[in-house]
């Protein structure tokens, strides 16, 4: 690495070092520098930077490395420089400025969040919980504590009064996550319906956490910080004449923070991106909050509507990479675009208005995707469909159902193979994610024809068979039964299954002799008029295994032995 004067860096040089100003994290070690990136450090007074030699290999950040206590010490009230330096250290983590954006640019409100954080160590012996919670679970701790900075610089906005009580329920909201098992907060993908079921109880049990440690005053944020205004979340289904402004608070911030943040199965995303979630989601937040949330952190979401200082209306057209609190705004009186300026001559003034796509509107052009052909844009829509559903959802509300209508609606068999080929692509890559992170419990063998495989009502069937552990074993030669006995022997296979193209092949294939194995036999009709039952099944286990084992009379040819 070398260190660089502001006016020597070249575009497209990269980053060696975070670079941060006044407590605040500007731009991530790591960034590709762009023009408009190197005029913003001049613009900060930022005289030096350290960048990457052309031979150097950065490596990813995969551990926070903090001050943090040993796991059978105490953080000790008296030792507030140890408290400080942790403060600073994961301030700097989560505090980049494409997240908080204006939010951090008064050395008073810093000032503030490290003496709220100071005093609490000082005033709570119980605070070696949260770093348990780290132990246990780093993204959970550094999650709270973003929560804990975005929520209690929202409170305080708002002069909501017992400020340190609320920073504290903010900063120990998810100690639920401590009684959840590591390898469902770890999950690298999505999470099944029951795996969710069991996400879920880390509210109450966040609850029982802090009333045992005697905190019955901050109870209510780890119990009912999933709650919705319109009475959608959990656990009690609150609506919004039931929840306090702080809990309103601390339901928004916690999804910013959540989507803004890494996590073990996705990737961050933007803070343009975020806010577009949350408006496309209005019914479920204060709309008022929200957009003085986003006012102060002077980010907008994309098709925003807002008024510029010179009192013009505008909308944001885009975000420049790393630079989100200066985007690029159509003026709506005479259509202009442009960048809204480095010197901050022009700012936005406040959001009047978001149009954001709902989740009806992207379903439909994820419709419109798939029956036209258009395999970019049925990717990127179904990105945006499926985040927060869980995976069974996925299949009963958007695949099966636009495959169904692929069916009823292409008359062309070329048009149809070409929507076909899209979502068995899409599946594909489900099934791909799903045998590399699972955990078999039984094996079961599938008899079919190729063709009969690349299907997908039959991929979609094989693949809800992985999310209940099942391990669907796939052949496509047709065996004697000597054979298939071998075969089954030999792979600790406990169930046969033959999925036959047509009813006749059914009732024709059924006689074998017993062996060591339970066998069924069903057909592409029966699967297509199983799966279309389940069309917009939501919020639950399908228990496929056990509907497949009951959709024809079932053979069971080894009680013997």
């Amino acid at each position: 690495m070398t260190t660089k004067h502001v006016n020597d860096i070249l575009p497209n040089e990269v980053l060696a070092e975070d670079l941060v100003t006044n407590n605040t994290l500007v731009l991530k070690k790591g960034t590709e520098l762009t023009r408009r990136m190197i005029e913003l450090i001049k613009k900060r007074n930022i005289k030096t930077v350290t960048i990457q030699e052309p031979e150097e290999e950065l490596q990813a950040i995969e551990e926070l490395e903090m001050p943090f206590p040993d796991q059978n010490k105490t953080i000790y009230v008296q030792d507030e420089a140890k408290v400080e330096e942790i403060f600073l250290h994961t301030l700097a983590y989560v505090g980049y400025e494409y997240r908080y954006g204006m939010l951090l640019n008064k050395e008073e409100d810093i000032l503030f969040l490290k003496e709220m954080f100071l005093n609490i160590h000082q005033n709570y012996p119980f605070i070696d919980t949260l770093y348990a919670l780290h132990r246990w679970d780093r993204y959970a701790f550094v999650h709270s504590f973003d929560v804990f900075v975005l929520g209690t610089l929202m409170a305080k906005k708002h002069n909501l009064r017992s400020l340190e009580t609320i920073a504290l329920g903010y900063l120990f909201h998810d100690i639920g996550k401590m009684n959840i098992p590591q390898e469902i907060l770890h999950k690298e993908r999505k999470l099944t319906n029951a795996e969710f079921e069991l996400i879920k109880t880390h509210t109450t049990q966040g609850e029982s956490i802090l009333r045992s440690l005697g905190q019955d005053q901050i109870a209510h944020f780890a119990r009912s910080h999933h709650e919705r205004m319109d009475g959608s979340g959990y656990p009690d289904s609150l609506t919004e004449e039931s929840l306090s402004k702080e809990l309103r608070i601390l339901q928004m911030v916690d999804v910013y923070s959540a989507l803004t943040l890494k996590r073990a199965y996705k990737d961050e995303l933007p803070a343009q991106e975020a806010l577009q979630i949350l408006f496309r989601d209005y019914k479920m937040f204060d709309m008022n909050l929200l957009y003085d949330f986003v006012d102060t952190l002077n980010i907008y979401p994309s098709d925003a509507t807002v008024v510029l200082s010179d009192d013009t209306p505008a909308t944001i057209e885009d975000m420049p990479n790393g630079v989100p609190t200066l985007p690029y705004v159509r003026r709506i009186p005479d259509h202009t675009t442009e960048t809204l300026p480095l010197d901050f001559s022009v700012t936005i003034s406040r959001m009047i208005n978001s149009e954001v796509k709902s989740m009806e509107q992207l379903y439909n052009e994820f419709v419109d995707a798939v029956l036209n052909g258009q395999s970019k844009e049925a990717q990127n829509t179904f990105a945006k469909l499926i985040d927060g559903r869980q995976l069974e959802d996925v299949y009963t509300q958007i695949i099966l159902p636009v495959y169904y209508k692929a069916t009823n609606r292409l008359r062309s068999n070329e048009e149809f193979e070409v929507s076909h080929k899209i979502l068995m692509d899409l599946l594909n890559e489900f099934e791909h994610d799903n045998i590399k992170l699972n955990e078999y419990h039984t094996r079961v063998l599938f008899i079919m024809e190729e063709s009969v495989e690349n299907t997908v009502p039959v991929k979609s069937l094989l693949n809800l068979l992985h999310l209940e552990h099942v391990f669907p074993m796939v052949i496509h030669q047709a065996f004697s039964a000597t054979q298939l006995e071998a075969y089954v022997k030999k792979n600790e296979i406990s169930h046969v299954c033959m999925i036959h193209r047509e009813e006749s092949d059914k009732r024709r294939m059924q006689e074998f002799p017993p062996f060591k194995a339970d066998m069924y036999h069903t057909s592409c009709y029966d699967i297509s008029f199983l799966l279309k039952d389940l069309f917009h099944t939501e919020h639950q286990s399908l228990h496929m295994f056990d509907r497949l084992r009951t959709l024809e009379v079932k053979h069971t040819l080894a009680a013997h032995g």
